[in-house]
């Protein structure tokens, strides 16, 4: 079971496991191996990053992220730029949300029962 809690959050930003699209069940986790981005707005306009993109967007010099976002999804630099974000600002929660991620994975692993 995953801890409910972000990956990542500020007060423009959060980075989590991917939710819930149904109206009413926006608060539960359907995939632990799929993430979102959420621009906090006026809507909460989110981004569903597919398995796999964290780690790479994570991975990524800071130069080519933004077309890896652009290709993703093109609607995505213009959400945070009018929300007062920057590249930059993303890049740097997109590789916190990934080393968060990879400790909670860490602390599962080490709970499991030699064998």
């Amino acid at each position: 079971m995953p801890e409910e809690s972000p990956l990542y959050e500020d007060g423009k930003l959060k980075i989590t496991f991917l939710h819930s699209p149904e109206p009413e069940e926006e608060d539960k986790i359907v995939s632990t191996e799929d993430h979102e981005i959420w621009i906090k707005d006026k809507t909460q306009t989110r981004y569903a990053l597919p398995r796999g993109c964290l780690n790479e967007f994570a991975q990524t010099e800071r130069g080519r992220l933004e077309s890896k976002l652009n290709n993703m999804n093109p609607e995505i630099k213009f959400t945070l730029e009018k929300n007062g974000l920057t590249i930059d600002s993303v890049h740097i929660a997109i590789c916190q949300a990934y080393i968060k991620n990879e400790e909670r994975y860490q602390k599962y692993l080490d709970s499991l029962p030699e064998q």
